[in-house]
């Protein structure tokens, strides 16, 4: 596994791997982080918002309570995809050392999000002014600069243009992923999105349609580790306030059903 993607790269030591918000990881790519961490791989996952905005469960706090909670679910869920493994490292976005040296700690909160069709997102129709979209760009690439400096890592993962499904949140962080990665000279890899990067504004085209030619268009290293299923399993059940595992799959507080993935598809990017 420390050889995976010996195509696009040189043997992976130490990776970096960015995400939006609290169970990002483990949906997009808690295979890949488990597989890393009992390879030998030292993993650090940084976490750009606490995600305050995002969709919850019934009867969950708001506010600073919500926040608490997802950052227990994250360091939980993080502790499970590590098993036996080496730890996965964690740090959000904006605290030490993921902060440029000087600064005082920022917390980027979740921006929001808005269904523009099924599968797709937009922009909320609001975004509180130190919201991770609305905060300077070039000062969370900073942070995530400082973070690469510290670490030195082999590789960097992140999304691509798509952001997965759209979230603003998303998109932003493959903005200062690739913007920090050319700064710090680093490779990077980013996770083909379930959308093409111009879907958010594709008119009527389904989004199952989107997923086809976003993959076909894609094609990467396509990592496939089904033997990790209850491990990620487990990992996702941590996430109490978003979702809930039900029959072998993940259904969201919006009613979405998604199958649990042990896959992840990467490109290298250029």
């Amino acid at each position: 596994m420390t050889r995976l993607l010996r195509s696009s790269m040189p043997e992976i030591r130490r990776a970096v791997v960015v995400h939006a918000h609290p169970d990002d990881e483990t949906l997009s790519s808690g295979a890949l982080l488990a597989a890393w961490a009992r390879s030998g791989v030292q993993v650090t996952v940084v976490t750009c918002t606490r995600g305050e905005r995002g969709e919850v469960v019934p009867g969950t706090a708001r506010g600073s309570a919500l926040s608490a909670q997802r950052i227990g679910e994250i360091r939980t869920a993080l502790a499970v995809l590590s098993g036996d493994g080496v730890p996965i490292a964690h740090v959000f976005l904006g605290s030490p050392p993921a902060r440029v040296q000087g600064q005082g700690p920022r917390n980027y909160k979740d921006s929001g999000m808005r269904w523009v069709k099924p599968g797709v997102a937009g922009p909320a129709d609001e975004a509180d002014e130190d919201s991770f979209t609305s905060a300077p760009r070039d000062e969370a690439t900073a942070d995530l600069v400082a973070l690469l400096a510290e670490v030195r890592p082999d590789v960097v993962v992140g999304y691509d243009a798509g952001g997965t499904y759209g979230h603003p949140d998303h998109v932003r962080a493959y903005e200062i992923t690739r913007d920090a990665a050319r700064i710090a000279g680093v490779q990077r890899l980013e996770i083909v999105s379930d959308v093409a990067p111009d879907d958010r504004a594709a008119g009527d085209m389904h989004v199952d349609d989107a997923r086809r030619d976003a993959g076909a268009s894609r094609e990467g290293d396509f990592v496939d580790l089904p033997e990790l299923l209850p491990v990620v399993t487990a990992a996702l059940e941590c996430y109490h306030t978003q979702l809930t595992v039900r029959d072998g799959v993940i259904v969201h507080v919006g009613g979405q059903v998604q199958e649990i993935s042990t896959h992840v598809r990467l490109v290298a990017a250029e």
